[in-house]
């Protein structure tokens, strides 16, 4: 289940979100999800994106560079090594920092249930920021298909995807618990006032 976690999340990253994503209806090879997470827009776009956010929730294993064209590269293997077989490889096709990118999957993990049909699909997310410091998060999956192929793998991206959103809900959780709380200033403590010194008479 863990690598599919892996996959999933990379590829489709919203396809469910731990049963609090919406679904609409899309064109024939598109897949969409939105959700709204707990937690401001700057902190979840670092943990989808950088090196150290996505150790965090997504896999033991990360190397991005982020910029288009770049490779983002995770493996579900803490003792795996990046490059081989079991890497999940994808590409940036387009960014726009802290709003929205686009990724298309360029290697699924060896063995991984219908990588066939992964490999080539791309994926558009977007954020938006709410307030009470929570975040919408949309995705539109491209490519994947239509028919029996498409009907064997949606299960398979779902319940990929729930596990892994919920490990990025416990990440901006611990996120929070980690912040630290601001103590009120101490209040001034009055001081007695100073006593003028007697005048001395002759």
């Amino acid at each position: 289940m863990i690598r599919r976690f892996t996959i999933a999340t990379m590829t489709c990253l919203l396809l469910a979100v731990a049963g609090s994503g919406s679904a609409r209806a899309a064109g024939d090879d598109e897949m969409f999800r939105e959700a709204v997470v707990d937690g401001p827009a700057d902190l979840v776009w670092r943990l989808l994106t950088t090196e150290k956010g996505m150790r965090a929730w997504l896999a033991p294993q990360a190397d991005v560079d982020w910029r288009v064209g770049g490779l983002i590269r995770t493996h579900h293997d803490s003792g795996g090594r990046l490059g081989d077989a079991q890497t999940t490889v994808s590409r940036v096709v387009s960014l726009d920092a802290g709003h929205r990118f686009t990724v298309k999957v360029m290697q699924a993990p060896e063995g991984y249930p219908f990588a066939q049909f992964v490999e080539g699909t791309w994926y558009d997310i977007a954020l938006d920021a709410l307030p009470g410091g929570k975040t919408r998060i949309r995705c539109v999956g491209h490519g994947l298909g239509e028919g029996w192929a498409r009907y064997a793998t949606a299960p398979v991206f779902q319940q990929g995807a729930d596990l892994a959103f919920g490990q990025l809900k416990k990440a901006l959780a611990s996120q929070a618990a980690e912040k630290p709380t601001l103590k009120p200033a101490p209040k001034p403590v009055p001081q007695p006032a100073k006593k003028s010194p007697p005048k001395r008479t002759r």
